[in-house]
């Protein structure tokens, strides 16, 4: 007996299938004289010689032509080759290392090819001759695995393919001088964009002057390029107010309004002109916005665009655009983008209009919209901070009314403005009135558990003590609903 444990599997497999004398490898059992590329994770070096495999039943043999007269149909035996660069399986398994290169590495120019000096006029991208640039790019070329330094910024890949690498420019400034004369092209290319960008945050005065000189006639039609409008908005934070003002003169009517809602990147364009310039030389594009107020406001990117300017424009120029859209408060509060406008105007009107003019906007149509999905956030907001007079005058329409309480107690989103209205009040009358106006049916709406924990909450404020079990029989005040609102 040996004081190792015994091998049950590999002594039987020994037993049944190989010479005693074999000694097992790594999986249990020792390899049979031949090659079995089934039984290894991989294959051999090299094949067995035919001399060494025995097969039982053998045929006679043909003589084997000669590897120069095999026909391309016939089997070849075959053989793993090391190469030069690459690890073989088996030496990778002992290391460790899979793979000493990258496999998704383009066997084109990469990035770090820098850009072409010039630029076409019409299309405005960088070409030069094939045969230059065929010659260029195999001598300064690195490949994907190479150590060497990279000298050159990155810009972006390659629009094309890699006939289009351009020459070489060591610095920005060399890029920069060897595209003047045709910027506006260059900003509506995709490496161009990238060039030009990478020249304003520079900062260095000169060359944002350079870029501004060339790209300001030419404003329209780079604003609204998909790649132009980012280096429109990265021009307008850089340059001065002052010469934000002799930019304004070269914006058409129609590109403001384009650019408000086309894209999220051409309305950033606009938005950026007031959230890094404040100047009253901005008044015509004010005017421009205001003039078509209603139906930006009821846009996805325009709607964003009018809060901007609301939260960024100088008073006058805000005053003009809230007069414009005060009257079409009640349209923009049911709309999906115009309530968040309303909401805006809501958070920015001090000094501008007064709240109670604000909300005699909606008389008469409380219900309706706090019944809807989305003009319900701006009625909650009105009835949470209104006072005096006109708050009396919602709460009548809302909550005296018996059937616009239902309406309200049986809505989704109308209970919420009722929460709202009960959390606000500040006066015991006032909620006496409400309690008095809404316990009865609260057994009738789906929603009468928050509804009662709203009034009990405002119960133990008003009142400085916790609301009992019964918070109708706790009530000190019932007043009848008309002397409630005198």
């Amino acid at each position: 007996m040996t004081d190792h444990p015994k091998n049950f599997y590999a002594s039987m497999v020994m037993h049944s299938s190989y010479p005693a004398g074999s000694q097992p490898t790594a999986t249990a059992a020792p390899p049979k004289p031949g090659s079995q590329p089934y039984r290894s994770p991989y294959y051999a070096h090299s094949v067995a010689p035919v001399s060494m495999v025995a097969p039982t039943f053998a045929l006679p043999l043909a003589p084997q032509p000669s590897h120069q007269l095999m026909s391309a149909h016939m089997m070849r035996p075959t053989m793993f080759i090391p190469m030069a660069g690459y690890d073989t399986f088996d030496t990778a398994r002992q290391t460790g290392k899979m793979y000493t290169h990258n496999p998704y590495a383009s066997t084109c120019a990469t990035a770090s090819t820098p850009l072409m000096q010039g630029a076409s006029a019409e299309g405005g991208a960088f070409t030069s001759p094939p045969t230059a640039t065929a010659r260029q790019r195999a001598s300064t070329a690195v490949p994907p695995q190479s150590g060497g330094a990279n000298n050159f910024p990155v810009y972006a890949a390659s629009e094309g393919s890699c006939a289009e690498a351009g020459a070489v420019a060591s610095t920005l400034e060399e890029q920069l001088m060897g595209v003047l004369g045709n910027i506006p092209a260059t900003a509506m290319s995709s490496r161009g964009r990238h060039l030009l960008l990478n020249v304003l945050r520079l900062q260095h005065m000169d060359k944002v002057q350079l870029i501004y000189d060339e790209l300001a006639p030419q404003f329209n039609v780079v604003a609204m390029d998909q790649h132009g409008c980012h280096v429109a908005r990265t021009l307008i934070e850089y340059i001065t107010t002052s010469q934000m003002e002799s930019l304004v003169p070269y914006l058409e009517p129609n590109t403001i309004l384009l650019m408000a809602v086309t894209t999220q990147h051409t309305r950033r364009v606009l938005q950026s002109m007031f959230e890094h310039h404040s100047s009253d030389a901005l008044q015509p594009i004010v005017q421009v916005v205001t003039s078509d107020c209603h139906r930006l406001s009821t846009t996805q990117q325009g709607c964003i665009a009018v809060i901007r300017i609301i939260e960024y424009a100088r008073p006058a120029q805000k005053r003009i655009l809230i007069d414009a859209l005060v009257p079409v408060l009640a349209s923009l509060a049911t709309n999906q983008f115009g309530n968040y406008v309303v909401q805006c105007i809501l958070k920015n009107m001090d000094g501008y209009v007064s709240l109670n003019d604000l909300a005699g906007t909606f008389n008469g149509h409380w219900v309706q919209l706090s019944c809807d999905k989305y003009s319900s956030n701006v009625m909650e907001r009105i009835v949470g901070t209104v006072k005096g007079g006109a708050r009396q005058r919602i709460v009548a329409e809302l909550i005296v009314d018996v059937a616009n309480l239902q309406c309200l107690m049986q809505n989704s989103f109308g209970n919420y403005v009722l929460q709202a209205a009960i959390g606000s009040s500040v006066d015991p009358y006032e909620y006496s009135m409400m309690y008095d106006a809404i316990t009865p049916y609260l057994h009738t709406s789906p929603y009468g558990h928050r509804i009662e924990a709203k009034l009990r909450g405002r119960y133990e404020v008003l009142f400085n003590r916790p609301a009992p079990a019964n918070t109708a029989a706790a009530v000190p005040l019932s007043v009848p609903a008309e002397a409630a609102l005198k």
